[in-house]
This record gives structure tokens, sequence and C-alpha cells, in this order.
């Protein structure tokens, strides 16, 4: 019984610490790519030292979770 206890204790930390957070971060930038639209101003972070701003010329979807929905100058 005691093992038990700890098993779902276990999968509940695991949850709340690990797989909650990452689908709020998910849901958080699919609302931030889905309002993206023509003229807005975004800055591109390449690494800690460079970013770069960019217009958005045309949104688009894409086809994957990994594409973002914007073409840039």
């Amino acid at each position: 019984m005691e093992s038990l206890l700890l098993m779902v204790a276990m999968i509940a930390v695991f949850y709340f610490l690990i797989i909650r957070p990452e689908n709020k971060r998910k849901k958080q930038a699919e609302q931030m790519r889905s309002s993206l639209k023509k003229g807005d101003r975004v800055t591109v972070h390449v690494s800690e030292t460079y970013s770069y701003d960019i217009v958005i010329r045309d949104v688009q979807k894409g086809s994957d979770d990994e594409s973002l929905p914007i073409s840039s100058y």
C-alpha cells in the first residue's frame, strides 16, 4: 500500500513540475503566434549576445509546431 501511494505521489509531482508547465508554455506561444499580424515588429534572439528586429510582411501558417508562422524581411 505504501509503495502504491509513493508511486502516485511521484506521478503527481512529475505532472505538476514538468508536464503542466510545458503545456502552459506551448499554449502561450501558440497564442502569441496566432495574434501576429502584418506590420508587427518582432525581436528574434539568435543567441545571448545577438538579436535582430523584423517587421512581419506576411503571416503564414506552418505545417508543424516547430515552424514560425511569419515571413520576414
